[in-house]
């Protein structure tokens, strides 16, 4: 017998239109030099919403800053409070996807509020990461002091 394979795909609300029609610049795609297939959105999710997931348990933490829908998840198995903070912590800022370095900063101040041991985030091969409040309270000193102007779009190869 043939397991059953069902994907959804669940996102903030605040994101869920440029994802759904595919645009362009909202959703990165511009970066790739590629399209982003419109994609239908199964489940909004709510700050403060606590999902249950096998023996775990998650609560999502509205973080925009990075798009106006982040969201970070504080995931709990009754030992510890691990943070997934995706593109809340070093994702990259551009005006196109909606980035907000205002709220950005509100959502690290947020994060700063939660109480958790370990944290892992986007763009890594999975790795947790230990003395996590530490390190969230050294990126919140550190966001929006420098921005690069010369950030290599994905599609595009340089030789200097």
């Amino acid at each position: 017998m043939a397991l059953e394979s069902r994907t959804e795909l669940w996102i903030h609300e605040a994101d869920r239109e440029q994802v759904e029609i595919g645009d362009y610049h909202r959703t990165g795609a511009f970066l790739y030099g590629k399209s982003f297939p419109a994609l239908q959105v199964h489940r909004t999710l709510i700050d403060g919403e606590m999902l249950q997931i096998g023996r775990f348990t998650l609560e999502v933490i509205h973080t925009p800053g990075h798009s106006p829908g982040s969201v970070s998840l504080l995931l709990m198995d009754g030992i510890h409070k691990i943070l997934i903070a995706g593109d809340t912590l070093w994702g990259g800022y551009h005006v196109k996807v909606g980035s907000d370095i205002e709220a950005w900063g509100n959502s690290l101040d947020k994060l700063l509020t939660y109480d958790f041991d370990l944290m892992t985030f986007g763009h890594l091969p999975p790795t947790l990461v230990y003395d996590a409040k530490t390190k969230v309270s050294e990126a919140r000193k550190q966001l929006g002091v420098y921005f690069n102007p010369w950030f290599k779009p994905m599609y595009e190869t340089f030789q200097y």
